[in-house]
């Protein structure tokens, strides 16, 4: 049996904080909650436009009632030819379910699709309150998602090498053709691919971001590095010959320092453009702190002659860990430097020993702890790669970039993607049912920065 949510009343004084719960738990934009919220404190019943199943609603009783909304759930019954019906009083007639707010909100210029959607989300502000982090009393929606039961879950990839070499032949031909200008629709495309044919727990992932926002960002970056070298250039000639070995490197390092503030809001656009049972994820971690963590980090490496190397790989990927979300749910890292020690200095030490052949089982030994340490709800991840299976695979890529000449990396892309689904896994309690939407707002500038300056997003 179904139910329709219905809120009658509000008592609450914070009217931001009561939209952006509901916002949240309906997938509404904050304009649309904040009508809502206004509409239901007048005495105004407003109804949630699907039933729900009765868990569901229990739920959501629950959780907004907490929030000082009066809540009614209304049963559903079915009618004879299969339709189904709202049980009670005329509250199933009040004309005011989401689609009918959205109309209100939008007037006649609806979205039809996603496409408009994102075109209307571009013009309009109203989800810059998103950019910070949500209001801290959590403690609900995080008992929430760690309900489920106790399984595994299983990531697969579904690519198939020819089918993405032809996306990558059409996008070759198509950049050189544009001079590289059709590069970012070319990256875009292959990222869409990859990530579409992912699935985690039978659900598959879906990529939201497109060529124009790429090719904006590098655009508006490339500008501002041509008037960063003018300025450079005039001011060199301001002081004279002899300022060039002092205003070349202070603006080399100035860029350096920028590199992780660069890495972050290209994170936070790839995250926010990529989805998993129509919830976003998203990325809060801050420019700032990024900046510091890896300028200390490499300074304390440079003055410990590498030997703090590990804590400075632990300490980054808490930063990038904790600081990604699944809808309204943080990501957790309880890794530490010192557990990474004794292997760090075991491969330093074989390192000149093997030629360097030892670094896949330094890489397979940090990507197991990694992802044994990374927890979502109560649950963890799993990852059962071998240091010689990884070898397998760089050097089996290898062998297919060198005999190809370059044109079997599309096979190279799902061997890869193919290898991370086979040795990851996620185990622990967790109902994805209860991950509610909350939307950030990204731009693609940064991605566009790493692309104008050629630097990989990687964090070690």
């Amino acid at each position: 049996m179904s139910q329709y949510v219905s809120l009658n009343s509000w008592d609450g004084n914070d009217i931001n904080r009561a939209a952006f719960r509901l916002a949240t738990m309906f997938a509404l934009t904050q304009k649309e909650a904040g009508q809502i919220v206004k509409q239901v404190k007048k005495g105004i019943p407003w109804r949630f436009a699907d039933p729900l199943d009765n868990q569901s609603a229990q739920n959501v009783n629950r959780y907004l009632s907490s929030q000082g909304f009066s809540v009614e759930l209304i049963p559903v019954e079915s009618n004879g030819d299969g339709a189904t019906a709202a049980m009670g009083n005329d509250t199933a007639m009040i004309p005011s379910s989401m689609e009918e707010t959205a109309h209100a909100t939008y007037g006649g210029g609806m979205p039809r699709d996603d496409a408009d959607m994102d075109a209307f989300d571009a013009a309009t502000d109203w989800d810059e309150g998103f950019d910070e982090a949500p209001p801290a009393d959590t403690a609900t929606d995080e008992a929430m998602v760690a309900e489920g039961p106790q399984k595994m879950y299983k990531v697969e990839f579904h690519g198939v090498g020819g089918e993405l070499f032809r996306i990558m032949f059409v996008n070759t031909i198509l950049t050189i053709l544009t001079l590289g200008i059709y590069s970012f629709w070319a990256k875009t495309k292959v990222r869409k691919y990859t990530l579409e044919h992912t699935s985690f727990n039978k659900d598959y992932f879906a990529y939201h971001g497109t060529g124009a926002e790429l090719f904006r960002g590098a655009a508006f970056f490339s500008l501002i590095l041509i008037i960063v070298g003018v300025g450079s250039a005039a001011l060199q000639m301001y002081l004279g010959p002899g300022s060039r070995e002092i205003v070349e490197p202070a603006v080399g390092l100035v860029i350096l320092l920028l590199i992780p503030a660069l890495m972050v809001g290209a994170y936070r656009y790839r995250l926010t453009r990529t989805s998993l049972r129509n919830i976003r994820f998203s990325f809060r971690g801050k420019r700032g702190q990024a900046m510091l963590n890896y300028f200390v980090g490499y300074l304390m490496t440079l003055f410990t002659v590498g030997l703090y190397y590990p804590f400075f790989l632990a300490k980054i990927k808490k930063f990038w860990v904790e600081n990604s979300h699944f809808g309204n749910q943080a990501f957790h890292y309880t890794g530490q430097g010192k557990d990474l020690f004794g292997q760090f200095l075991l491969f330093v030490l074989l390192f000149p020993l093997t030629a360097g052949l030892n670094i896949p089982w330094w890489q397979a030994y940090l990507s197991r702890y990694n992802w044994s340490h990374t927890h979502f709800g109560s649950g963890s991840f799993k990852f059962t790669a071998s240091g010689w299976e990884m070898f397998k695979l760089q050097f089996g890529n290898l062998l297919i970039l060198v005999f190809t000449l370059g044109i079997g990396f599309a096979w190279v892309i799902c061997r890869r993607q193919q290898f991370l689904a086979k040795h990851l896994s996620f185990e622990g309690a967790i109902d994805m049912n209860r991950v509610i939407q909350d939307m950030q707002k990204s731009g693609a500038f940064s991605e566009g920065g790493l692309d104008a300056l050629d630097i990989p997003l990687d964090f070690g």
